[in-house]
């Protein structure tokens, strides 16, 4: 942006964009044509743009223009915090899914073994007696069938209450 014309030959300028640049940036009169600044945050700038008489380098014009760039959404502190705010809630949110996967996968497991163990136990109260431990009919019907011993009907079993006065009258016998 040409803003100040001369018709000198020997003049030069500079420009500076206050906040952003770090120092002034000359150039001859002819060689600027414009100034843009990109990415600019938020907030109130001055720019400074000077012609100099080229043989004294002593400073003939200067104009100061004040800007105001207005805050992108993002740029607002509200915006941020809003955006810090959703970025904790889905860490959360993984969060929870995650140990909520865990805990389901961990009582599907221990279901599953307590599954097995009641039904080992219920096999084994459906196959033995309670009181003495030893097999019931069911075990033996079972045992049959897993024999192929279909013409089975009957089983014989003898229980001989005060065995020691028997053997101790008529002394031992074996089949």
């Amino acid at each position: 942006m040409r803003l100040i014309d001369y018709v000198h030959q020997n003049l030069y300028v500079s420009y500076e964009l206050e906040g952003v640049d770090k120092e002034e940036t000359y150039l001859d009169n002819d060689d600027i044509q414009e100034v843009s600044y990109t990415n600019l945050d938020g907030g109130d700038y001055i720019y400074h743009y000077r012609v100099y008489e080229g043989d004294s380098a002593k400073c003939i014009a200067q104009l100061d223009v004040p800007l105001h760039k207005s805050y992108s959404f993002w740029e607002e502190p509200s915006a941020r915090r809003l955006i810090l705010l959703a970025i904790i809630a889905a860490w959360l949110l993984v969060v929870v899914i995650v140990v909520t996967r865990a805990e389901r996968t961990i009582q599907n497991r221990y279901d599953a073994r307590l599954t097995e163990e009641t039904n080992a136990e219920l096999a084994k109260l459906a196959y033995t007696d309670l009181v003495t431990g030893s097999y019931n009919r069911n075990w033996f019907e079972q045992e049959r069938e897993r024999l192929d011993m279909g013409s089975v009907y009957a089983f014989f079993s003898v229980s001989v209450d005060h065995q020691e006065y028997i053997r101790n009258k008529y002394g031992n016998f074996y089949f």
